[in-house]
């Protein structure tokens, strides 16, 4: 039986013709989301502070643009447009959701 990247591999997918370990979890871990999901927000993203970072639903790290520190606390509905390795880059969709923690 084949696994995962072999049989994607046969059906001409160009995304996991690469190094061996990097592509397949990517395709994996984009199919694993929907376009959209959404995220509590948690502070400033570590690598750049322009962005704030969140928490998906699924536990995984999403990055996004925004300068709106009024977020952190809240749930907000963002696209997901890129899967990395240990993250996920997103765009923040619509108003928050709810504020965690009070006022």
């Amino acid at each position: 039986m084949k696994g995962f990247r072999e049989r994607h591999r046969d059906a001409g997918n160009p995304k996991l013709s690469g190094s061996r370990h990097s592509s397949g979890f990517i395709e994996c871990s984009i199919t694993r989301y929907d376009s959209q999901s959404f995220a509590l927000v948690e502070g400033p993203s570590r690598k750049d502070a322009q962005e704030l970072c969140g928490r998906s639903e699924n536990n995984r790290v999403v990055n996004f643009a925004s300068r709106e520190s009024d977020l952190i606390g809240r749930f907000i509905d963002v696209e997901i447009t890129q899967a990395l390795h240990f993250s996920l880059r997103g765009v923040p969709l619509a108003q928050p959701r709810l504020r965690i923690g009070g006022a």
